[in-house]
């Protein structure tokens, strides 16, 4: 994560406190998936952005508060991780799945083709069962 992307708001509004948690719960995440080098360099950044008057009982209260967060959401992850890729998997094996032929195929009402060529078709055929008839009674 870049530190650009972690840029705490110039907005007078927002508290200070709120920037101190988004950035300790970073850390807290970063510590938690073993990256401890950005979680070094963000507690670099951390530090230069509060002020001297910060208290630091409030900010190890900050830690602690983020730490159970970042616990309770990979916990999460962990519990319903599985449970949403199984759901995942049978959806698009249940979409991929090819369909039993009666489905693929659904009978289709029997149409006449009426085209000239099937009627000549018919006439050649009865004249030559007419021909074949005079034939074999000479």
């Amino acid at each position: 994560m870049t530190e650009s992307a972690l840029q705490l708001p110039v907005n007078p509004t927002e508290p200070h406190d709120e920037d101190v948690a988004r950035l300790c719960r970073q850390i807290c995440l970063c510590r938690a998936r073993g990256e401890t080098p950005e979680a070094a360099r963000l507690e670099k950044v951390l530090r230069s952005r509060l002020p001297s008057d910060f208290d630091p009982e409030n900010l190890q209260q900050i830690f602690q508060t983020e730490q159970r967060r970042v616990i309770d959401a990979l916990t999460l992850v962990e519990l319903l991780g599985p449970m949403l890729a199984e759901r995942f998997a049978d959806t698009m094996a249940a979409k991929s799945a090819p369909l039993p032929a009666s489905a693929a195929n659904p009978p289709r009402p029997a149409t006449r083709r009426s085209s000239s060529l099937d009627i000549a078709d018919l006439i050649d055929g009865m004249l030559a069962q007419d021909q074949a008839m005079r034939g074999s009674a000479a």
